[in-house]
Formats: C-alpha cells, structure tokens, sequence
C-alpha cells in the first residue's frame, strides 16, 4: 500500500500518521479547509507577483485548490487534494 511505503520513508510525518485513518475512509472533514488555503495562496501570489518573486510550484498547487474548488470541494479539508488527484487518474468516487 502507498500509504505504508511513504511512512516507512522520508515522506513519513505525524500528520501523514494522524490522516491515514481519514484517507482510507475516503473522509476529508476539516481541519484546514482548501477555500482558507486558496484565500491564503491568493495573498502569497499577490506578495510574490509585487516583489517580483516566481512561485511556479506555489501557483500550481494554487490551481489545483481552484479546481478542488469549481467541483464544490472548497469545504473539505486540504487533504481532499487526493479527490482531485483521484479524478485526474479516472478513479470513480
């Protein structure tokens, strides 16, 4: 399992310990929810663009919570990025 493989390495982290429970229940209640993070990457581009600072990696995962968002997933938490992932790989819900 995915899961297992990325705890056992460097990936592995508490919050990847606490949320394994949430992603095998295919459960995505807030803690942090994707509209709070988009607000937030909205005010870091904006600060970047000013200052002239690229964000290319930041801007994508800003695109990503957009799209969460279009699909009417901006309530879950940040962790429903998997669902879009999901999506993109034609898994069904």
């Amino acid at each position: 399992m995915t899961l297992t493989a990325l705890a056992g390495g460097l990936a592995g982290s508490k919050c990847l310990d606490q949320k394994k429970p949430n992603y095998l229940a295919d459960a995505y209640n807030p803690g942090f929810k994707i509209d709070l993070h988009f607000k937030d990457l909205g005010l870091i581009m904006e600060s970047a663009r000013a200052l002239g600072v690229p964000l290319p990696t930041t801007a994508v995962v800003q695109e990503l919570f957009s799209a969460l968002r279009v699909r009417g997933r901006g309530g879950l938490d940040h962790s429903g990025v998997i669902t879009l992932l999901e999506d993109f790989a034609g898994l069904s819900r």
